[in-house]
């Protein structure tokens, strides 16, 4: 009896220990966007942090509204991110599978991005917030050309 509630509680600690991707300290994080005044639905969102930490993600639901995720945590870390939103839209006759957009079979239709390109990367992203300790749930990301 003694060896087998050893042998479980290893067992317990072993799983405990290996589940080295969870997060903890996030604090909830959400906002809008939009772009020229108009919700954006679809868009995904990364907070890329400055410095050390782990980048939050969230993708836009109907009216622009995000929720952001860390890892397997809701929300981000507190700190300073630059943000980046990217968005692409499928021609007709196109398939919405990312596989086949990105090898750039035209009779899979046409991809384009729905979202100016300098919002797609964190080198070139004007957009920059910071989360603070108590969390932060009304990030306005307002996009222009």
């Amino acid at each position: 009896m003694l060896r087998r509630s050893m042998l479980g509680l290893i067992g317990l600690a072993l799983l405990v220990g290996c589940n080295s991707e969870s997060v903890t300290g996030t604090v909830p994080a959400s906002g809008k966007v939009t772009y020229k005044g108009a919700a954006v639905e679809g868009a995904i969102i990364t907070f890329v942090p400055e410095g050390s930490g782990r980048p939050a993600t969230a993708t836009t639901a109907a009216g622009g509204v995000f929720s952001l995720t860390t890892v397997d945590a809701s929300g981000a870390m507190p700190g300073k991110y630059k943000v980046t939103v990217d968005k692409v839209e499928y021609g007709a006759g196109g398939s919405s599978s990312m596989e086949a957009a990105s090898t750039g079979n035209t009779d899979e239709g046409k991809v384009k991005r729905a979202l100016p390109a300098k919002y797609a990367e964190a080198a070139s992203t004007p957009l920059t917030t910071e989360v603070p300790s108590g969390g932060k749930k009304d990030i306005d990301l307002a996009l222009v050309d």
